[in-house]
């Protein structure tokens, strides 16, 4: 699993770089399908999320948190230059999370 995960980023990476909508919002896209394809495959392969040996689920875990980095990565280019791309990322935390 972990060989898998750190081959994959930066290949993620260099399709984000390649991406139309900017780098971030691409990365962040990418990382949102890699989160959802581990935890499908995970779920096809009934492991479980806690268990003794690293999983799909772990994977999964690991995107999500480069996500999170990458939309904070944005929100800090925000506060920079005064403007940033509306991450997919962002969005998504903004629907599970309501403002107070």
């Amino acid at each position: 699993m972990l060989i898998r995960f750190l081959v994959r980023i930066p290949l993620l990476g260099v399709f984000a770089a390649i991406g139309s909508e900017g780098f971030g919002r691409t990365f962040e896209a990418l990382l949102l399908l890699s989160v959802l394809y581990c935890v499908f495959t995970a779920t096809l392969r009934r492991e479980t999320p806690f268990g003794p040996v690293l999983t799909h689920f772990d994977e999964a875990a690991g995107y999500a948190a480069f996500g999170v980095l990458a939309s904070a990565g944005q929100i800090a280019f925000k506060g920079v230059v005064g403007h940033a791309p509306r991450g997919y990322v962002s969005i998504v935390f903004r629907v599970l999370v309501p403002s107070r």
